[in-house]
């Protein structure tokens, strides 16, 4: 099982990089990416307009070999299409043929929903 994570938008109502936004030492999109510690085997996250930032952050938590799951990157060129056109670029990147889709804004899912999909 892998899992593709949303990280390709505009964040036009938070002003900034929601990505990037900081909750109790940990980004928002760290925080998403841990969900899936110990249950996948690897995490795509697409990134888009903020790319920069996004390829920084995943690049900083592979570098410090935080988890045991693969982790990768791929830049979703046609962002400002919507979501779906993340979700195809992120599911062209997979592996295998299961994997979970979550927007990489959604650190509080707890782990028995993540279970129970």
């Amino acid at each position: 099982m892998e899992a593709v994570v949303l990280a390709a938008g505009y964040s036009t109502r938070a002003g900034s990089c929601k990505m990037a936004l900081d909750i109790s030492g940990l980004t928002v999109l760290e925080r998403t990416i841990a969900l899936f510690q110990g249950f996948v085997s690897s995490v795509i996250v697409v990134s888009g307009f903020y790319r920069d930032t996004v390829e920084t952050i995943v690049q900083d938590i592979v570098n410090e070999q935080r988890y045991t799951m693969n982790i990768g990157i791929v830049y979703n060129d046609r962002f400002d299409e919507g979501m779906f056109s993340s979700i195809q670029r992120g599911c062209c990147a997979l592996s295998g043929s299961e994997a979970l889709i979550i927007p990489g804004d959604m650190p509080a899912v707890s782990r028995p929903t993540i279970e129970a999909v």
